[in-house]
């Protein structure tokens, strides 16, 4: 990644393409991107619905996140090993994905009552 000098806002920063990184990613299997694609929306809708329910809720539901996404990718793996590594590798791309923007939004911002 490339930044801009000077700014420190996230919408500056510039992704330029990598043609290996392209490449491999292209050859995963698709049914890898959409199983990562469902336990990423479902382990989504699981934390909104845990997070309603309130604290005590908090700490089943992050243990129970765990244990179905790990579940459903040896029941993969099982099955089909090329296809539970794709799932996996784009679940863990989308992740620290995620992870990264959250960082970037909140070291992003201005200190509040500085």
């Amino acid at each position: 990644m490339k930044r801009v000098a000077g700014n420190r806002k996230l919408g500056e920063i510039r992704v330029e393409k990598d043609p290996v990184i392209e490449r491999i990613v292209a050859g995963w299997p698709i049914g890898g991107w959409a199983l990562a694609t469902v336990l990423y929306v479902a382990v989504h809708a699981l934390d909104l619905v845990v997070t309603r329910l309130g604290n005590g809720a908090k700490v089943f539901g992050v243990l129970f996140k765990a244990l179905g996404l790990l579940v459903v990718l040896l029941a993969t793996a099982a099955s089909d090993k090329d296809l539970a590594i794709s799932a996996v590798l784009t679940y863990a791309l989308a992740y620290t994905a995620e992870f990264g923007l959250s960082l970037a939004s909140y070291y992003g911002r201005e200190p509040i009552g500085k």
